[in-house]
C-alpha cells in the first residue's frame, strides 16, 4: 500500500521518541475503548498513543500470555475518573496460571 509507505517514511524522519517494543501486546488503557476489551501483538516496533498500555513478555509465551490477558475483562480493572483508566500497576498485580 502507497499510503502505508509514505506513513512510515514521514514518521520515520519526524519522530524522535521511543517506539512500543516488539514483541508485546498493546491494548487500550484510557478512555471508552478500555471497555472493548481490544488485544493486539506488535510484531514490529510501533508508535501508539499516549492511550495505549502494552505487555512485553520475557520468559513466557507470546501466545499463552496473549490469550490469558485477552480473557481478562479490563474494564472490571478501571478506575471511573473524569477519563477512565487502567494503570500499569493493576495490570501488573494480574496472577498469570501456570501448570506445573
Amino acid at each position: 500500500m502507497k499510503g502505508n509507505d509514505n506513513s512510515k517514511n514521514i514518521l520515520a524522519d519526524a519522530y524522535t521518541g521511543s517506539l512500543t517494543p516488539a514483541p508485546s501486546i498493546i491494548y487500550p488503557k484510557s478512555g471508552g475503548a478500555v471497555y472493548t476489551n481490544k488485544r493486539r501483538i506488535l510484531t514490529t516496533p510501533t508508535l501508539v498513543n499516549l492511550n495505549t498500555g502494552y505487555l512485553i513478555p520475557t520468559k513466557i509465551n507470546m501466545r499463552h500470555l496473549y490469550y490469558w490477558f485477552y480473557i481478562i475483562n479490563l474494564g472490571r480493572y478501571a478506575v471511573d475518573t473524569a477519563i477512565t483508566s487502567v494503570n500499569a500497576t493493576r495490570v501488573s498485580k494480574l496472577l498469570l496460571p501456570f501448570r506445573g
